[in-house]
């Protein structure tokens, strides 16, 4: 189903186009609308509890949002097989194997460097996905289907991505691939509604 949009207050969003970090909150509100699920929602937390997806040089993930399930969705036994996996964090009630990223950057960041770290993020939530998916099968199989979302504010604009992995060597690669691209304070309802139905498409 498509989502609907009521935005009575459109040209507010203009006092937040210079974001900083106490203004990012009001901007993720802004654009998630209101939510039920609130259980299922995290975000500024460093996924430290989740394997390294390099050689441990880089700092653990932190994505700004993201929607996972609530722990208790997921069966204990693959909980506890697929631990560092899809557990983000030690805190019981974080919800795992994340999905759904938004990650709020202000005009002080390069474009190419928030969409690295967008990458490096949702990759997590790939990985986790995908572990999920191939769970007591013999060999990995790779669709080159996304099973993920990232959303990036930025600037101004949103851009929405796709991400998957494949693996033609010895090791993984993810691939992102944009799907839209919106300049916020020309076309807000539409990418803000895109946005909200891409967030549901991936808890399907």
């Amino acid at each position: 189903m498509l989502a609907t949009l009521t935005f009575p207050f459109k040209n507010s969003l203009k006092k937040y186009m210079q974001i900083s970090e106490p203004s990012k909150r009001t901007v993720i509100a802004v654009i998630e609308g209101d939510n039920e699920e609130a259980r299922c929602v995290a975000g500024g937390i460093p996924l430290r509890k989740l394997d390294h997806l390099t050689d441990r040089t880089l700092v653990p993930g932190n994505p700004d949002h993201y929607y996972g399930a609530c722990p208790e969705q997921l069966n204990r036994r693959i909980r506890n097989e697929r631990d560092n996996q899809i557990i983000p964090t030690t805190e019981d009630k974080i919800p795992i194997a994340p999905n759904s990223f938004l990650a709020v950057k202000g005009p002080d960041g390069l474009a190419s460097v928030v969409k690295r770290q967008a990458c490096y993020d949702n990759a997590f939530g790939v990985r986790g996905m995908h572990s999920l998916q191939e769970y007591g099968k013999d060999e990995p199989e790779f669709d080159n289907h996304a099973y993920t979302i990232s959303s990036i504010y930025h600037d101004g604009t949103s851009n929405i991505f796709t991400i998957h992995p494949s693996k033609p060597s010895d090791r993984l690669e993810y691939h992102m691939t944009r799907l839209r691209s919106f300049v916020i304070t020309d076309t807000f309802r539409q990418g803000v509604i895109w946005y909200r139905n891409a967030r549901d498409w991936v808890k399907e």
